[in-house]
């Protein structure tokens, strides 16, 4: 579970990362091909201008109207004016006569607003004058909004610039797609620091709920081993009263053969050497049976501090050694078959309390059902490659239909419902142990009784 947390930690993380660079390519590709978009856009304008300057130079021959007739300038004018589009405006032509600027023709579709033949020119650009100086075109943006983009085309003669051809560019088509560029691009850069945003508010939110479903795990695991602790008790307490019965037999042969021996020395009668070693011996064996008895019970009610390596079937042995006396005072036959002797890594003590609770739960229900031939089956085999098959079969009458399918769940119990105390705990904490070495648990009625299956991967 916690390997499988962390693999969807890392590919959210993964993905977030994968966006988030995604993202900014993208935006840096629209922003690149936007500026590009634009650029392509002025240069187009700039080539419009070249080549209207161009064809207009062609037709112009500044060198052959020193003195230009009203005639003239109407034909320039006229010319000039055939120019005229939405983009192109405002086109006319200077003669250049001591460096002053003279009108020779105004393009201008409206006559009203055409400058007049012969009329000076005093420009507000310095850029008039650059033309002057490098005979080149020039490019330049009029102060008014930035709405005109003004070209300046010189007409030479003998390496002199005898005449300069203006046009004016409208910017307004540029502007406006300019303008909805900026603002495409201002929101795809609003949404590349949403969408970052959005991520980090979502890995938050992640991370803070791993907290909290950390701290809901930790709190669960608090109270399944606060309720494996209640019914180990529950189950120590059975314990130490099938231990407390084992205890009588021995501890009376004791008594019963030194209170023989302690008869014959009052009245001074000899025992003999064989009889002594006899009496000997089974004092040595009941105390033996004692203490092999508590080391049993001792090491059920010692806390495993690590997994150990260790065959079932040692597990189930030592779990029906300390249940011994009640199965034999409940007329109990519990019949233990092995084919294997693969061993599990586990804590021994808590799969003991399982098979503990299992026998524990079958003696209940051989008492409750009235059964008189009380058996119960243990088989070990081999389950695949490396696991382990443990099947527990009683003969105790089986469970109701409708508890067969939820029977591990918690407080579900097959018990009788007017005994409250630690009913439907057993099998659920059993699972529970089950579960933390990743073994399976199921259970069916099978002939007389149930069957139980646990599989060790």
């Amino acid at each position: 579970m916690k390997q499988f947390k962390f693999k969807s930690t890392l590919v959210f993380n993964i993905i977030s990362i994968v966006l988030i660079i995604a993202s900014v390519l993208i935006y840096y590709k629209l922003s690149s091909s936007l500026k590009e978009t634009k650029s392509n856009i002025y240069s187009d304008i700039k080539i419009k201008a070249l080549e209207t300057a161009k064809s207009a130079s062609k037709y112009i021959a500044l060198d052959k109207y020193e003195i230009v007739t009203d005639i003239q300038y109407n034909n320039f004018s006229n010319y000039l004016n055939s120019f005229e589009s939405k983009s192109l405006q405002n086109v006319f032509l200077l003669k250049v006569k001591n460096n002053q600027f003279i009108v020779v023709a105004d393009g201008t579709s409206n006559s009203q607003d055409r400058l007049y033949l012969n009329e000076s020119f005093i420009p507000l650009s310095e850029k008039w004058d650059h033309v002057l100086e490098i005979k080149e075109g020039v490019f330049y943006d009029q102060s008014i909004d930035g709405l005109w983009l003004t070209y300046l085309y010189p007409i030479l003669k003998n390496n002199n610039v005898i005449g300069i051809l203006a046009i004016d560019v409208s910017m307004k088509s540029y502007l406006e797609v300019s303008n909805k560029f900026n603002d495409l691009d201002n929101d795809f850069y609003l949404f590349i620091i949403l969408l970052i945003g959005s991520i980090l508010v979502l890995f938050l939110f992640l991370l803070f709920d791993n907290q909290r479903k950390k701290e809901i795990l930790e709190a669960n695991r608090v109270q399944q081993d606060y309720l494996i602790s209640e019914t180990k008790h529950a189950q120590m307490g059975k314990a130490i009263d099938s231990v407390a019965h084992q205890w009588i037999q021995p501890l009376q042969a004791i008594r019963t053969i030194t209170e023989l021996w302690k008869l014959k020395k009052d009245r001074k009668i000899d025992i003999e050497d064989h009889l002594e070693k006899k009496d000997l011996d089974e004092i040595l064996f009941n105390i033996n049976f004692a203490f092999e008895t508590l080391e049993e019970f001792r090491s059920f009610l010692s806390k495993d501090k690590e997994k150990e390596s260790i065959e079932v079937s040692q597990i189930i042995k030592s779990s029906i050694k300390i249940l011994d006396d009640i199965l034999k005072h409940h007329h109990i036959s519990v019949d233990l078959r092995s084919n294997t002797n693969r061993k599990i890594n586990i804590y021994s003590n808590e799969l003991k309390h399982v098979f503990i609770n299992l026998i524990q739960n079958s003696k209940d229900a051989f008492i409750k059902n009235n059964i008189l031939e009380r058996t119960i089956d243990i088989v070990l085999e081999d389950y695949g490659d490396s696991g382990l098959k443990v099947s527990f079969i009683d003969n105790a009458g089986g469970i109701s239909n409708d508890l067969v399918d939820n029977v591990f769940e918690l407080y579900k119990t097959t018990k009788d419902s007017k005994n409250k105390t630690n009913n439907g705990l057993g099998l659920y904490m059993s699972k529970l142990i089950l579960d933390k070495v990743n073994a399976e648990v199921s259970i069916e009625n099978y002939l007389s009784g149930i069957k139980l299956v646990i599989l060790f991967k």
